[in-house]
């Protein structure tokens, strides 16, 4: 997976691209580390250019939900498309996350 993270405002925008799998956590676990910082008010996972999830990314982004709730932080997912959009729905994260199509 490819993942860029920028600050802006207090809003964390990180761009996904690729397959986000288990073996994408060292990769994925700054931006978790990113959560806690002082003055994260929202991150934005923009995931329109990632063609592939497994569970374990699924569970990454529920840490990341954990996490940013436990810092009074919102998580947006943003643009899923295709297979993602589909596994979204299978797996109920309409009901747990905002999500911007």
């Amino acid at each position: 997976m490819q993942c860029k993270a920028k600050l802006n405002n207090g809003v964390l925008e990180v761009q996904m691209a690729g397959r986000f799998t288990f073996n994408d956590n060292n990769i994925f676990r700054p931006v978790l580390d990113n959560i806690a910082k002082e003055g994260i008010r929202c991150v934005v996972f923009d995931i329109g250019q990632t063609e592939y999830m497994d569970s374990a990314a699924l569970g990454m982004l529920l840490l990341a939900r954990d996490e940013a709730e436990r810092n009074s932080c919102s998580i947006v997912l943003k643009s899923p498309q295709g297979y993602i959009k589909k596994l979204f729905t299978v797996s109920k994260f309409y009901e747990m996350f905002n999500i911007e199509e």
